[in-house]
Order: C-alpha cells, then structure tokens, then sequence
C-alpha cells in the first residue's frame, strides 16, 4: 500500500543509538521518503524520533503514524527528505 525509498527499523535500539542511526540513514543516503518505526514500548524512543524530527531543517515534511488511521500505524513515523 505505502512505498518508501527506505525503511530504519529502531525496534531494540536505545535512544543514543537510535538518534545516531537516524542521521547517517536519513542524511548520508538522501532519501526521498523514509519509514522509522520506532514501535510503541514505553513511549521513549517514539518521543526522541519524534523531537528529532521536529528540530531536524533537513526534513521537509513528516507524518505521524497514528495520522495515517491504519492498524499498528502509531508505532512508525514517515519523513520527506
């Protein structure tokens, strides 16, 4: 349904790593489109993607899962490089 030029799957990643996985795969490779699922748990890891890509000027535009009303789609966030 969805295609994505990427995909960066966070799930087992602590913040620290997951941050710094972000920018060497959103910025290194210049991606169109990326999917992050960063998954639910305890809500630490969605918050720090998600203030990440607030801050970040190099994202254009950005989708909140929960946004897109598909089943499980609070777990992931879609960036537009």
């Amino acid at each position: 349904m969805f295609n994505f030029d990427i995909t960066i799957d966070l799930h087992g990643c602590v913040v620290e790593e997951a941050l710094v996985m972000l920018e060497e795969r959103c910025f290194v490779e210049h991606s169109r489109s990326i999917m992050i699922i960063h998954g639910r748990g305890d809500g630490a890891l969605k918050s720090a993607v998600r203030d990440f890509v607030l801050q970040c000027s190099d994202i254009k535009d950005y989708d909140w899962g929960e946004d897109l009303n598909l089943p499980g789609t609070d777990g992931i966030t879609i960036v537009y490089t």
